[in-house]
This record gives structure tokens, sequence and C-alpha cells, in this order.
């Protein structure tokens, strides 16, 4: 979702002006209609500004989509690998915008990071299990400092 109403209205704004017809909004989807409209497109722009675990770049992935997104800690943690992953600056929807219509140019990489990312957390116990693992391997760490201090 956007932040607020006035982001929202910015954007529609913008792809209006420009006449973007091909930028579109999703908001949420039904995974039938999700799989229906997406196959239609190439590239998912994702603006989050803060995210833990983004199922949408997941998503997009499997289906074939090529993702420019805003390198924030979560995204950058699990998808750094994948070759059809592209990281902008957070906040600067400019740069997302050109790399976005960069990787129209661009076909779908089916490279060995983007398919371990796929068969990781290909199902919601396997995210679970994944997050518990780094979450006990950090509190592993940070009783250890606190030990040896």
């Amino acid at each position: 979702n956007f932040e607020d109403y006035e982001t929202e209205a910015k954007f529609r704004k913008i792809t209006k002006n420009y006449g973007l017809q091909r930028v579109v909004y999703l908001g949420h989807l039904d995974r039938e209609k999700l799989f229906k409209t997406v196959s239609y497109f190439s590239v998912l722009a994702y603006p989050s500004y803060r995210d833990s675990f983004s199922f949408t770049v997941l998503e997009s992935l499997a289906m074939g989509l090529r993702v420019v997104a805003y390198d924030i800690f979560a995204l950058r943690y699990i998808y750094r690998e994948s070759r059809n992953v592209k990281f902008v600056p957070v906040g600067d929807y400019k740069q997302l915008a050109l790399d976005t219509i960069e990787s129209l140019k661009r076909p779908f990489e089916k490279d060995d990071a983007t398919t371990r990312i796929l068969n990781l957390y290909s199902s919601w116990e396997k995210v679970a299990l994944e997050e518990y693992h780094h979450l006990s391997a950090s509190l592993r760490c940070e009783n250890s400092a606190v030990l040896d201090a």
C-alpha cells in the first residue's frame, strides 16, 4: 500500500502526466487474478522503504519478472546475489524509474542464485525456518559477546 493518500495521488498524477499507461499500481489481488495479470508484465518496480520479507518480490521472481527495488536491508540480504534484482538508493524514485525502463530491455535470467532463493523460500514453512535459524544465530552471537565481556 501507499504510505499515505498524498503519495498515491502523486503517483497517479505523474503516471497520467507522462502518459505511462503501462505503469500500473495493482494493490492487493487474489492469487488467480494476480497470476493472470502479472503474466503480462516483465518488470516489478518495488519502492518499499521498509520490509522484513517480501513475498511480492519472491512471487515476481518465481513468475519470471525482473525486480527493481530500493536498497533496503531485508531485500539486499535475501536477493543480493540474484541477477534479476536491481537495487537503487532508497528514495531515489528517478533512478528506480530509469532502472525499471532499462530492465524492460533485458530478459529474465535463469541464474543459480535466483533458483537457490526460490528453492530456499518456496513455502511459508521454509521462510519461517530460515528466519528462526538467523535469529538463533544472532542471539548466540550476542550472548557470546556478553559472556566474553
